[in-house]
Parts: C-alpha cells; structure tokens; sequence
C-alpha cells in the first residue's frame, strides 16, 4: 500500500527536486546533532550577537576623530 503525502511546499520550495529537499533536511539533522551533543549552544550563538550588537552600538558612538 502506497500513500501520497499531501502536505504542499510553500512557494519559495515549490522549485525544489526531491535531492534538494534531502540535502537541507541532512543539513538540519547535522546542525540539531551539534546542539545535542553540545557542541554548539544557543548561549554561545546569543553571546556572539550580543557582541556584535555592542561593537556596532560603540562604532556608532566614537567621535569622528577618534576613527
């Protein structure tokens, strides 16, 4: 007995083949592993755009001569 998925891609997907569909689906399985296994966290990920925020803040509030 075979089913047919019903589920429709939005838009944006609807060019996608079947490979392209497997390799984000693989892509996304390899990330959730990092987190699982703790190699990566979403503290570190915050911390990086903290940090970014506040060089960007701190660029924005140099005095022109100071640059």
């Amino acid at each position: 007995m075979s089913e047919v998925s019903e589920i429709k891609p939005a838009e944006i997907y609807s060019d996608l083949t079947s490979d392209d569909i497997a390799e984000m689906m693989a892509e996304a399985a390899r990330v959730d592993s990092l987190f699982q296994t703790g190699r990566i966290s979403t503290t570190y990920l915050s911390s990086l755009a903290a940090a970014a925020d506040a060089i960007a803040n701190w660029e924005e509030v140099l005095p022109a001569n100071a640059a």
